[in-house]
């Protein structure tokens, strides 16, 4: 006597719904987890196709007669169907800083630290030279502390730089990460390089101060931060660690020392501590 089973109809269409990411694609050109579902899709039908005979898979009315089999397909469906899940591609991450971008925008398309400064005139606006705590967005300053307080306290805590110097420092020389160092170059700190035999891709030229000036180019936002308390606890700064954590002197010998030439240097930093209240980090 024949074997009845009991089929199982599986509706694909129920299952159709918005792709979630799952991987990132791959830069490197080697083979996508999205292509590798792709030929285990052409491979699971090949088979499916051989087993119709023995095992009564009906293709063309998408039933199956054996439970095990169906949790199968409806397992690969999901994957095949969800092939982003884990995380976003290459592209999505760019689409993402371009929303992003556009949504930190003012309606005259500048970011919002240029936004507060419609009464200063424009053609003197130096894009490298630190900026007051009145010409950065409340908003942008921040997200940046909250971006960068930790990595302020760690290096502290390593070279004796105080937390908040390192903060306020930052904050006006990348203008809260929006400077064109800070996003071509990763320099948070207008660090320059006087070395005479740097390597292709060292160092950037740009226009500061009315001449020249190479500045340098760092792999990442940490590197920068680390070089700069490199710089704080060696050289014509060193003497500035005897200070401890009295943001007041520590502006004050930044200042004397030629760190920046802008003559309100010390104000400007102290300015950014008081406001944001930066000396809690350096408890």
């Amino acid at each position: 006597m024949r074997k009845h089973y009991q089929t199982y109809p599986l509706h694909a269409e129920k299952f159709k719904r918005k792709s979630i990411r799952i991987m990132d694609t791959n830069d490197e050109g080697t083979i996508t987890f999205k292509d590798f579902l792709t030929v285990l899709h052409r491979l699971i039908v090949q088979s499916l196709q051989y087993l119709n005979e023995f095992y009564l898979l009906r293709i063309k009315t998408i039933q199956v007669t054996n439970p095990l089999v169906l949790m199968l397909i409806l397992l690969f469906f999901v994957l095949y169907r969800n092939h982003n899940l884990l995380g976003e591609s290459n592209a999505r991450k760019t689409e993402i800083w371009k929303e992003d971008e556009k949504a930190t925008k003012t309606n005259n398309g500048k970011f919002g630290f240029e936004a507060t400064t419609k009464s200063v005139d424009k053609k003197a606006i130096n894009p490298y030279a630190p900026v007051s705590a009145k010409e950065l967005a409340e908003a942008d300053v921040k997200n940046y502390i909250r971006r960068f307080s930790k990595v302020a306290v760690d290096e502290m805590y390593r070279f004796g730089v105080p937390a908040s110097i390192s903060l306020a420092q930052a904050i006006i020389e990348s203008r809260c990460g929006n400077s064109t160092l800070a996003r071509n170059n990763n320099n948070h700190f207008g660090v320059k390089c006087f070395s005479k035999k740097c390597t292709e891709g060292h160092c950037t030229n740009h226009n500061d101060d009315n001449h020249k000036d190479f500045f340098r180019n760092f792999d990442s936002a940490w590197e920068s931060w680390r070089v700069h308390s490199e710089m704080l606890t060696n050289g014509k700064y060193k003497k500035l660690t005897d200070y401890g954590t009295n943001y007041k002197k520590w502006a004050n010998g930044l200042e004397n020392c030629g760190y920046a030439s802008d003559k309100d240097y010390s104000e400007k930093l102290i300015g950014i501590i008081e406001r944001y209240n930066l000396n809690q980090y350096d408890l």
